[in-house]
């Protein structure tokens, strides 16, 4: 490969890929952050890529900020890619997710990933680069990972085409506009309607 020439997905070395560009880790396959190819072609910094958009960030402030007031005294509500590690080979980043504050006390809130169960999980667009066409089940395999390992609800909000999906496990999967009434924990919720109200949306 010619020094300095852009970097194409053939000639991405995994082994050569540094470890900060990883966003997530699924039965052992690397999920890298979407811009990725950017910044090993120094096109973009690692701060380029790592955070939300405006829009996304004010729906997980706003859902974290409306959810952990409703379930304060039964549930943690946590967020800002709270990392998950289910088992080896396996390590999530939740944008939002709702613990029971019995199973996560005081004295467990430590410096290291999260490896309780989640009640309910949120997801917000997707924040992997998926350009190679193997890898396009990302959303279903993260699901399917999340709900096998014991949560009871994935709630995956898509900002541009303002669909949401709802998954529990041995049910059918749905597929909504925003303005559908879904059920998070015991509250009844339109995600539109909400969005609305904060002024998050027009």
């Amino acid at each position: 490969m010619i020094v300095g020439a852009n970097i194409s997905a053939d000639d991405i070395i995994i082994d050569k890929i540094p470890k900060s560009l990883i966003y997530e880790v699924i039965e052992g396959k690397q999920y890298y952050y979407k811009g990725y190819r950017q910044v090993l072609n120094k096109q973009k910094t690692l701060e380029d890529i790592i955070g939300s958009s405006r829009l996304q960030s004010a729906i997980i402030s706003a859902l974290m900020i409306h959810f952990g007031y409703i379930f304060k005294k039964e549930y943690r509500v946590v967020g800002s890619e709270a990392g998950l590690h289910i088992s080896n080979n396996n390590n999530l980043a939740l944008d939002l997710a709702f613990y029971k504050k019995i199973d996560l006390p005081a004295e467990r809130l430590d410096n290291h990933y999260f490896e309780e169960v989640p009640v309910c999980v949120f997801e917000i667009d997707v924040s992997i680069d998926i350009s190679k066409e193997e890898e396009q089940n990302y959303v279903f395999e993260k699901t399917d990972k999340l709900l096998n390992f014991g949560a009871e609800k994935v709630i995956w909000i898509f900002t541009k085409t303002r669909k949401i999906i709802v998954a529990e496990p041995n049910k059918s999967w749905t597929i909504d506009n925003w303005n559908k009434d879904i059920s998070v924990l015991s509250e009844r919720f339109v995600l539109e309607d909400f969005l609305r109200e904060e002024e998050i949306i027009l």
